[in-house]
C-alpha cells in the first residue's frame, strides 16, 4: 500500500483524465511510479478526495482504499485547513465550500491552498512536487479514521 502527498498545483485538474486534455493529478502519480521500478507495474495510485482546478495544496494519491474511503467520508470529521486570508478548518468537503462561504461575505477567493488534512501538513512541498508518507503519517491518518 502507498500513499503519497502531493502539492496540487492551481490549474491541474482533480481527476484520473480529462476529455479536455487539461493537466490532471493522475500525472503526478504516475510520474512518481515511473521513478519507483521496484514497484509491481500493475500499481494505480488515484486521488483521495478533491481540490478545485483552481485550488491548489495537499492532495493525497493513494492505492489504499479503506483508508481513502474513510478519510473522504463525511462521517468521519476529518479537518481540512485552507488558507485564503485566514486559516478555516472545516470538517466537511462540499463543493467549494470555502470560495462560495468567503464570496457570500464579500470576499471573493483569488488563490486558494489546502495546508492541512488531519493531522498531516504540507510543509515546505512545492506545487508539483509529490512524497511517500511515512509510516508515522500512515499511522496517524489510520487512527484519525479508526483503523
Amino acid at each position: 500500500l502507498i500513499t503519497l502527498m502531493l502539492h496540487k498545483p492551481a490549474g491541474v485538474v482533480t481527476t484520473m483524465e480529462d476529455p479536455e486534455g487539461r493537466p490532471t493529478v493522475a500525472q503526478y502519480g504516475r510520474d512518481y511510479l515511473a521513478e519507483h521500478p521496484e514497484l509491481p507495474d500493475s500499481l494505480r495510485l488515484v486521488h483521495v478526495g478533491r481540490l478545485d482546478t483552481e485550488t491548489e495544496g495537499l492532495l493525497l494519491l493513494s492505492n489504499d482504499g479503506e483508508l481513502s474511503h474513510r478519510l473522504m467520508h463525511p462521517s468521519f470529521e476529518i479537518a481540512k485547513t485552507y488558507v485564503a486570508i485566514v486559516e478555516i478548518p472545516l470538517h466537511s468537503g462540499k463543493n467549494r465550500i470555502v470560495r462560495r462561504m468567503l464570496d457570500a461575505v464579500g470576499h471573493p477567493v483569488t488563490r486558494l491552498a489546502r495546508t492541512r488534512l488531519g493531522p498531516l501538513r504540507l510543509g515546505n512541498l512545492r506545487p508539483g512536487e509529490t512524497r511517500p508518507l511515512s509510516g508515522e503519517e500512515i499511522a496517524a491518518l489510520q487512527q484519525e479514521v479508526g483503523l
